[in-house]
């Protein structure tokens, strides 16, 4: 079985995950996010935290409001759905 898309509830809105031709799509508010297959692991904890923001939302500091096992979270989900 494979996941191709996954749409979570974020604090402004819901976040799309969505695997492309190319690896990850990831779309919330006027955002769009894409992360190729082939992404360094800095890449990916960007995309990640990036989206974790749009989940979970920032502080007043703009950082997520959440931890890094939370962050980490978000990441495996990307990967998993992109096959990255």
């Amino acid at each position: 079985m494979t996941i191709k898309q996954m749409t979570i509830h974020g604090a402004d809105g819901d976040v799309e995950i969505r695997d492309a031709d190319y690896g990850a799509q990831i779309l919330f508010g006027q955002t769009c996010i894409e992360l190729a297959r082939g992404s360094s692991d800095e890449e990916r904890w960007a995309a990640a935290t990036t989206t974790a923001k749009a989940i979970y939302g920032s502080d007043r500091h703009g950082r997520p409001r959440c931890t890094n096992s939370e962050i980490h979270s978000v990441r495996i989900e990307i990967e998993r759905i992109a096959g990255c």
